[in-house]
């Protein structure tokens, strides 16, 4: 619990710095994850996948745009590094 408080608040210091930094590094992790998705297939479980991704991706930026709470918008930073982190993972070995 220590370590997530500390996250959170060098996230909350380092605000205005880290908006371009996460939104570029989130991006760049979601088009990974639509490379290896699309990769290998374009059937219903892949583009469920993809919009997963997508959705991530955007939910992250919007929240970024639209001034939400900063709890909110660390929250879905994670949400979306996981969720990509995961699609990567799942579709990289097939």
């Amino acid at each position: 619990m220590k370590i997530k408080q500390h996250l959170f608040e060098w996230f909350k210091q380092n605000y205005l710095m880290l908006i371009p930094m996460t939104i570029i590094f989130q991006s760049c992790l979601g088009s990974v994850a639509a490379f290896y998705i699309l990769s290998l297939n374009t059937k219903l479980p892949q583009m469920l996948a993809l919009g997963v991704s997508v959705c991530c991706c955007m939910g992250y930026n919007a929240s970024v745009l639209a001034q939400r709470k900063l709890t909110y918008v660390y929250t879905m930073l994670w949400i979306s590094i996981l969720a990509n982190t995961i699609l990567i993972l799942i579709y990289a070995w097939n």
